[in-house]
């Protein structure tokens, strides 16, 4: 709801999706947002006050919910979506012999945050490579628990969020959402995921140079959705189904 009202409704820029204060909140997802709610049923269409500690879809307790393990939160899963949902980056399996007994084991006393944690659980070169794409941006979302709530310390030791994205530095999720929002490779990867949807395949070879276009197009136009839909529909690739092999020599 929240992603229809901004990007189609509003018509809105779709980097602010990740900063925005706009939110729908029902009566019990109040407290978990620490929000009041005045309708008993239904959605109501709220927004974060100033300094709130919500900003944007990152912050959401939905995304959290689908990307944590059960009863505790994943900063590699969370990273590992971002990376590859919303930047259309590869993140390699993990190795099937990986151990995730010392991460899995949130009562420790030496270890008491998932930071701690995963830094002894990556440190093998096996699990290095990929954990240094998906944690850095993970961890700056430990804030918030498994199922989205707000916190500020775990198994009474003090988060740390701060990280960095892709050269950018952050202190909290705050500026991470802000790092996000800029990031070069965001627009481009909503292209892909739209043009891939509405075609119902992968681009084909020849095709970059099109989604290349329809990304500058994007970006022309502030990157509002409802033109780029609209040069989606009038492509060539939306009309038309390429054929993967030549035609037989008569």
């Amino acid at each position: 709801a929240v992603i229809e009202l901004h990007l189609l409704a509003r018509g809105l820029p779709y980097p602010e999706l990740f900063t925005t204060r706009q939110t729908y909140l029902t009566r019990s997802l109040g407290p978990i947002y620490a929000m009041p709610v005045r309708s008993a049923t239904g959605w109501e269409d709220s927004e974060f006050p100033v300094g709130h500690v919500r900003t944007g879809l990152l912050s959401h307790a939905s995304f959290h919910i689908l990307h944590s393990h059960p009863g505790r939160s994943s900063p590699t899963l969370r990273g590992q979506f971002i990376r590859e949902a919303l930047l259309c980056q590869t993140v390699p399996p993990a190795p099937a012999d990986v151990e995730f007994a010392l991460f899995n084991d949130d009562q420790n006393e030496e270890l008491r945050t998932a930071r701690e944690r995963l830094a002894v659980h990556s440190s093998s070169g096996s699990c290095r490579s990929c954990h240094l794409m998906t944690d850095p941006i993970g961890l700056g979302l430990e804030n918030f628990d498994g199922i989205g709530r707000y916190r500020t310390r775990e198994n009474d030791a003090v988060i740390d969020t701060s990280g960095d994205l892709d050269g950018v530095a952050f202190q909290d999720h705050v500026e991470m959402a802000t790092a996000f929002a800029d990031h070069p490779k965001l627009g481009p990867c909503l292209v892909e995921n739209l043009y891939r949807y509405a075609v119902g395949r992968e681009e084909v070879e020849g095709e970059q140079s099109l989604l290349l276009r329809l990304s500058d197009q994007f970006q022309d136009e502030d990157y509002r959705i409802r033109p780029l839909l609209r040069a989606i529909v009038l492509s060539d690739g939306f009309t038309t189904a390429p054929s993967r092999n030549p035609p037989a020599q008569v």
